[in-house]
């Protein structure tokens, strides 16, 4: 390695010879003493060096030279190699160079002339040690820089795989998720027609012999269902997307729910239920009922499936209570053929159950206990197992739940009452579904529970589009795969761009997709409601008399419009009586009026035209309103022109074709007036 430098530099050779002699005693084995007498000559020299790969620690300069004065080399030498340590030679006279070098050359000492020999050697010993220190940080600071680098490297490299991962993984998820959702709706779409077609012919008094087929095709729907439903719950909980209502619910409802849904499996296999509520239970709780009732339905319906004889019971023991929280025990008990031992600890596994001649004999995914126990975890408890083979088992489900506030009595009935089931009678709706057989179990089952609705049929979306262009309907029930155009495209152009009320027409999704990301998609784009196939009749007319709150049927719409006053009967439109009593019998002023009503009466019934053209109900309000008073003044009475009825049945939510024959009366009405005015005119 070539020995670090000291330059020196001094226009006297006198005084660089003493730095030269003086250094070189102390520094000379491990440094050459190097000299410049100017500041041009010094740059040269540092470059030189430089270009050599030498170090350069030290440079002492004086301050006055010819030339370039002391204090701008140094800032020049600080330009060029900022490592290296500067010291300048001055006398007191000269502090504003000084100054001007610490400022602007980062001046590491000054030694005032004559100098102390002890003074020069200690200034450089620190300097050279200084600056090999900074040389040293310098490459620690280069290499921890290198090593960031690569590590940044080795961080973006495995971030890049992890995103992949990532990448794959969702793609995986949707894949999966596409599958279930199309395996529910090929699934779904015949068994709602098998399902509804089994309960329509039920409902007609078949044959005995009959009624036993028809029981066991029933019987099998409902048992495909059952393993459908339960791969969707799977397939949601495993994709961590199943959400938890809080809600205010009565135990004892949901309880006498799951008696009633089980009353026909106890008595096909003559056992009995029996329900033990406990007396400290509270009226009313807070929690999420749907997944209580899926919980102990599986439960209790798994329990009747392992039972020949005797009784199922469920009891509620509330076990933990405070002012805020719940924790209460379901346990379902059953006289069944119980679990062996070595069993009792993998009944919870997915797609397991206790042996495989039990699967055989009874059937079923193995989910149901699985399902059950993952809801109950998220629910903040757990389910635990009592059983002895041959005599039965206990499956205790122990939940958390948040106290209620709310009474008992202040819980609203969720059935439709009266009013509204007769309301609904008179709706006039449109199913839009592709597959025949669904379209019949649909009208079937609705004209069964609804005698009198009117129900039109379109085959897919465009059909439907078609439809609503045309005709104003109450509700559109509408399928989501459908060739030539689906029901969420469909519903996206109604929304947007069909005019009046056929746009905010109340859409109900009826869909065999169930997953809970296309439910929310449906109501993102527009639908009101949704119901999945197969569809429960209770079910559907709840979402129906749901949706058709404060909003008035087409039926009804058309029930409110008295048929016109044929203006052709009548004699005169025209009574100048208020007119006159408002002018004070002023012929002028009746004639100024009179002129103003032949003048802006038909441009308002041109707007009224307009308005019934583009069917725009705002530009038929805001015409009808103008021109009612107008009328009024002139003597036409209502019953006459019907203006003000028109006024009330242009809101938004009325179909412009209702108003087509008041519009009709309300141009002969005004024909007449004006013909009667210009002739008295």
């Amino acid at each position: 390695m070539e020995k670090g430098i000291i330059l020196c530099v001094d226009d006297e050779r006198v005084i660089l010879n003493g730095l030269q002699g003086q250094l070189g005693r102390d520094f000379g084995a491990d440094y050459a003493i190097e000299l410049a007498e100017s500041g041009e000559e010094a740059i040269d020299l540092i470059n030189e060096l430089l270009a050599a790969g030498n170090d350069i620690p030290v440079v002492i300069s004086d301050q006055l030279m010819p030339g370039i004065k002391g204090h701008e080399l140094l800032k020049r030498i600080h330009e060029i190699t900022p490592a290296t340590y500067t010291v300048l030679l001055t006398g007191y006279s000269d502090l504003e160079a000084v100054t001007e070098a610490v400022n602007h050359a980062n001046l590491y000492r000054y030694i005032t002339k004559p100098w102390q020999g002890n003074d020069l050697i200690l200034t450089v010993k620190e300097a050279i040690k200084s600056f090999y220190q900074d040389q040293k940080l310098d490459n620690q600071n280069k290499l921890l820089d290198r090593h960031n680098k690569e590590l940044e490297v080795l961080v973006q490299e495995r971030t890049k795989q992890l995103q992949e991962e990532k990448e794959k993984a969702d793609r995986a998820v949707q894949l999966k998720h596409k599958f279930m959702a199309n395996m529910s709706h090929e699934i779904r779409t015949p068994m709602n027609a098998i399902v509804g077609m089994t309960r329509l012919v039920l409902s007609k008094e078949p044959k005995p012999e009959q009624l036993r087929y028809l029981n066991a095709i029933r019987m099998s729907a409902d048992n495909l269902l059952v393993i459908i439903n339960d791969i969707l719950d799977f397939s949601k909980i495993e994709a961590g997307k199943v959400t938890f209502e809080k809600i205010d619910f009565n135990v004892r409802e949901v309880l006498q729910g799951i008696s009633d849904m089980l009353y026909t499996k106890m008595e096909e296999k003559g056992l009995k239920l029996l329900i033990d509520i406990d007396p400290a239970m509270p009226q009313m709780i807070k929690g999420d009922p749907t997944k209580l009732n899926q919980v102990l339905i599986n439960l209790a319906g798994n329990a009747i499936k392992f039972t020949e004889k005797g009784h199922i019971e469920i009891k509620t023991v509330l076990q933990k209570t405070d002012s805020r929280q719940l924790t209460i025990s379901f346990d379902v008990k059953d006289t069944g053929i119980g679990i062996a031992p070595e069993y009792i600890n993998t009944v919870f596994d997915s797609f397991t159950q206790a042996g495989s001649d039990i699967t055989r004999k009874f059937g079923g995914t193995g989910l149901g206990l699985s399902i059950s126990r993952q809801l109950t975890n998220l629910m903040g408890g757990d389910i635990f197992i009592h059983s002895e083979l041959g005599k039965g088992s206990t499956f205790s489900a122990v939940m958390v739940f948040d106290t209620s506030e709310v009474q008992a009595d202040e819980k609203k009935s969720e059935k439709p009452d009266q009013t509204l089931m007769e309301q609904l009678k008179t709706l006039k709706i449109l199913l839009v579904e592709d597959n025949e057989f669904n379209r019949m179990v649909a009208e079937d089952t609705m004209n069964d529970l609804l005698p009198g609705i009117e129900i039109h049929m379109a085959v897919n979306g465009k059909d439907a589009i078609d439809r609503l262009k045309t005709e104003v309907f109450d509700i559109v029930l509408m399928d989501i795969q459908m060739p030539v155009m689906d029901g969420l495209t469909a519903t996206r152009i109604i929304r947007t761009t069909l005019p009046g009320r056929s746009s905010k027409v109340k859409i109900i999704a009826m869909t065999a997709n169930v997953m809970q990301e296309d439910v929310k998609e449906y109501y993102a784009i527009g639908m009101d409601s949704h119901v999945s196939k197969p569809f429960k009749p209770t079910e559907l007319l709840q979402k129906m008399s749901e949706v058709m709150k404060d909003v008035i049927p087409v039926g009804r719409e058309t029930a409110q419009i008295v048929t016109p006053l044929i203006a052709t009967q009548l004699s005169s439109v025209i009574d100048l009586k208020f007119i006159r009593q408002f002018t004070g019998g002023d012929a002028d002023k009746i004639k100024k009026y009179t002129a103003m009503f032949l003048d802006n009466a038909p441009k308002l019934l041109a707007q009224l035209e307009d308005g019934m053209n583009t069917r725009d109900n705002k530009v038929i309000k805001i015409a009808a309103h103008s021109l009612k008073p107008q009328l009024t003044y002139m003597g036409v009475k209502e019953e006459a022109s019907q203006i003000a009825l028109i006024e009330k049945l242009s809101d938004d939510k009325v179909n412009v074709d209702i108003l087509l024959p008041l519009i009709a009366n309300l141009k002969l009405v005004c024909s007449m007036a004006f013909k009667e005015l210009n002739k008295d005119v």
